[in-house]
């Protein structure tokens, strides 16, 4: 291990991005095993809400990848996570907003997802952040 990656995996930061990434990864894929099991309900698991959850899924594996190259000192995924993670807050807002889309459960599914992603935005643009990817 590099001094950058000792520097970046033992800060704090770190672990914010470990914390916030990870829950939000866990969560969506949870939501698709919840969407599995309610499978023969289609209010509870209708074709718009199998899309959603996949395509939400999919961009937390996506944000566990830049996640993962931050916290080894890269300051391109560092740029994507930070991106990303905006987006998909705007993203949770819109889809949360809109009435009746999706089933109650994953409307709230969504809000906890979407305020994880807020505490990592926080994280992100912390001094300590963004003056490590600064120096790069």
């Amino acid at each position: 291990m590099n001094q950058t990656t000792t520097t970046i995996t033992t800060n704090p930061i770190a672990r914010a991005i470990r914390l916030y990434v990870g829950s939000y990864l866990g969560i969506s894929l949870g939501a698709l095993l919840v969407l599995a099991a309610l499978h023969g309900n289609h209010h509870q698991a209708s074709q718009e809400a199998w899309v959603h959850g996949i395509i939400v899924a999919t961009t937390s594996l996506l944000m566990a990848t830049f996640a993962r190259g931050t916290i080894r000192g890269n300051g391109n995924m560092y740029l994507r996570l930070r991106i990303t993670s905006t987006v998909m807050v705007v993203a949770i807002a819109v889809t949360s907003a809109i009435p009746g889309d999706f089933p109650v459960w994953m409307k709230a599914e969504q809000i906890v997802c979407g305020l994880l992603l807020v505490g990592l935005i926080v994280a992100l643009n912390r001094r300590p952040a963004k003056t490590f990817f600064s120096t790069k």
